[in-house]
């Protein structure tokens, strides 16, 4: 008797299981071509799912396509005025017995030079060839940026964020995950608490770059002929600079690598600092 009550929950969980899986709809195929301004923004809202922004698109057009698994879970819509297109793939109602939510996949194509902003709670936001105002919020997704030029700003709480072969003023934040800056240039900020922040590339002449943790390492890789000014600083972590022309103070590290020209400013609470040059790796 005993046997049985103890596996009583465990069938009842698979059976609610299989009801909700039951209730799911046949997936839906999405298709929109939107009309806009040129002076209107761009707005998605999309809980989970995928999420491919690319630019160089038709002028005054907006063009979505993508698939919703289940219609009866998660909603689609598409609003305009002349001021913003809001796009929303939104829970109509939060998913229970601590179930995932319903993914939404969206490949959206956007003419250059028009704001977009995107929020998410754990979408992966993949964007390229996009040049603009661009700013991603997400609690916990996963965010790439692929040659993309402008005022980018790129934050996730939980995910990591990778930006590459980009310019422009980039802004990189975290609190936990992996932020890989990669062959960028122009006026950088990028901060984390608990996170890794991973630069890798040859600044050019006139780059400013920040980076700041509390408590992750920051990993620095450049090319063998950069020319950069450098400032490196722990109040507690290990600092550690492999390259001629940066002296190795302890907790400091500073100097001039080649011509100069940029400049790199690393500040760490507790965190470990590495520098070291390195061949690029295309």
């Amino acid at each position: 008797m005993n046997r049985i009550v103890f596996f009583a929950p465990f069938f009842i969980l698979i059976a609610a299981v299989s009801a909700c899986g039951q209730k799911n709809s046949p997936p839906e195929s999405i298709w929109e071509s939107i009309p806009l301004s040129s002076r209107a923004e761009i707005s998605l809202e999309i809980d989970s799912g995928e999420v491919v922004l690319t630019g160089g698109g038709q002028p005054g057009i907006v063009q979505v396509e993508g698939n919703l698994l289940d219609p009866q879970r998660v909603g689609f819509s598409v609003s305009s005025t002349q001021e913003k297109v809001v796009i929303s793939g939104l829970e109509k109602k939060r998913p229970t017995l601590g179930f995932s939510s319903s993914p939404i996949f969206l490949s959206v194509k956007i003419p250059n030079d028009i704001r977009v902003r995107v929020n998410t709670f754990d979408a992966t936001v993949i964007v390229r060839d996009y040049q603009g105002d661009l700013l991603i919020n997400s609690v916990s997704g996963n965010l790439l940026a692929e040659r993309v030029n402008g005022t980018i700003s790129m934050v996730s709480g939980r995910g990591d964020v990778t930006i590459r072969q980009s310019s422009g003023e980039l802004r990189i934040l975290g609190e936990h995950g992996i932020l890989t800056l990669q062959e960028i240039s122009g006026k950088i900020g990028s901060s984390t608490i608990m996170g890794t922040i991973r630069y890798i590339g040859r600044p050019t002449t006139g780059d400013d770059i920040h980076l700041e943790v509390d408590h992750g390492p920051v990993e620095i890789s450049l090319a063998p002929d950069t020319n950069l000014e450098v400032d490196l600083t722990s109040n507690s972590g290990d600092v550690s600079c492999v390259a001629q022309g940066v002296q190795d103070l302890g907790r400091n590290c500073k100097g001039t690598l080649g011509l100069g020209g940029a400049t790199l400013s690393v500040r760490t609470v507790s965190g470990r600092i590495s520098l070291r040059l390195s061949p690029l790796i295309p």
